[in-house]
């Protein structure tokens, strides 16, 4: 059990201005700090995180960027991905699903 004193340290890599923005928001509701790299695998953004790795709890990205980073690092990925699936009675909802790999995790928002 982490003490209620822990912060968890993130990075985001995003790989565009949205994601970016919901990280930042996401975090500032859970009074969480988080450091957004803008920039995907075509701005060096798996670079950065292989640089900076041992500062961080967790890392955040999307798509063939999180792939690369997880392949790179001993950090935890985690994957955003953006996927809904309708339901009855509420219409769209997010879903999300664990990867096979021990270091990567796949969440989704909507």
């Amino acid at each position: 059990m982490l003490p209620a004193s822990f912060k968890p340290r993130i990075l985001c890599v995003s790989i565009y201005d949205e994601m970016a923005q919901l990280v930042r928001h996401s975090a500032g509701q859970f009074g969480v700090e988080v450091d957004v790299f803008d920039g995907g695998i075509y701005n060096s953004g798996h670079l950065h995180a292989l640089e900076v790795e041992n500062r961080y709890d967790v890392i955040i990205s999307q798509a063939g960027t999180a792939i690369a980073i997880q392949q790179m690092v001993k950090t935890p990925v985690v994957s955003y991905t953006h996927l809904t699936l309708p339901t009855k009675t509420q219409g769209w909802v997010p879903v999300g699903r664990r990867s096979a790999s021990k270091n990567m995790m796949t969440a989704g928002y909507d």
